[in-house]
């Protein structure tokens, strides 16, 4: 479950969320006091887990998403309504990403890059949260707002196979990886993640200059001709093309 939606809901119904899902990362990063063994034999948690992917409907057994035991009415009542406003923005890409909303603040990156590559995003919102921080965790696109210029998450993302797609403004993201026959363009890239170039696609990226390991596999064309360092191995398939000339065997 913490591979989509995680969040920590305190003993007094607060709820805290990063982009990265990660409890751990969650509790850190606002300073949330850790719960022990001694408030736990105590029965008062200092906070709670929540973890949900969204599908399906809103468990009738709220405690069914959330880790520890005699939960507060108060937080139950926050998980539900967590739950509730999740399920509504997954099923209605966009809602709540804007505005007010419950999911409008900067700390909901992952919810703005989920709604912003689904095809019944509306377009005002695309292009108003296109601007804005990004989260990614490996999804697989079809297409990217030409406004987009940043993608956070390791994972990054990957390109449908048979797909043509043009980042105009994309200058920084995650692993990059580019399905057979697929063809990925970013002239702005200046620093990815992992490349991984499939058989028959092309990755173009005349900016990068940094990058995670390479991979281009059979008849794949990766172009990189300012790209000075990768920070791990570099793979090249028989048929494979990979222009890199600054590249120093050193870094390789």
């Amino acid at each position: 479950m913490c591979d989509f939606f995680s969040a920590v809901i305190t003993a007094n119904g607060q709820v805290f969320h990063l982009p990265s899902n990660s409890h751990s990362g969650i509790v850190a990063h606002y300073k949330l006091t850790e719960n022990d063994t001694r408030s736990e034999m105590r029965d008062k948690a200092r906070f709670f887990e929540y973890e949900w992917d969204g599908e399906g409907k809103v468990p009738e057994n709220i405690k069914a998403i959330l880790r520890g035991r005699d939960h507060p009415q108060v937080v139950l009542d926050a998980a539900k309504v967590l739950a509730k406003n999740l399920k509504r923005a997954l099923d209605e890409p966009g809602w709540g990403l804007t505005g007010d909303g419950a999911f409008a603040g900067e700390e909901y990156a992952d919810l703005r890059w989920k709604a912003l590559i689904h095809e019944k995003c509306p377009h005002e919102v695309a292009k108003e949260i296109a601007v804005r921080s990004l989260h990614s965790h490996g999804e697989t696109i079809k297409s990217l707002h030409p406004l987009v210029s940043n993608i956070d998450g390791e994972k990054g993302f990957v390109v449908m196979e048979g797909y043509s797609i043009a980042a105009p403004a994309l200058t920084k993201s995650g692993s990059v990886d580019v399905s057979a026959n697929a063809t990925f363009t970013a002239p702005a890239l200046t620093k990815s993640g992992y490349v991984y170039v499939s058989a028959n696609a092309t990755f173009t990226a005349p900016a990068l200059t940094k990058s995670g390991s390479v991979y281009v596999r059979e008849n794949a064309t990766f172009t990189a001709p300012a790209l000075t360092e990768v920070t791990g191995y570099v793979k090249k398939a028989k048929g494979a093309k990979f222009d890199a000339p600054q590249l120093k065997k050193g870094k390789k």
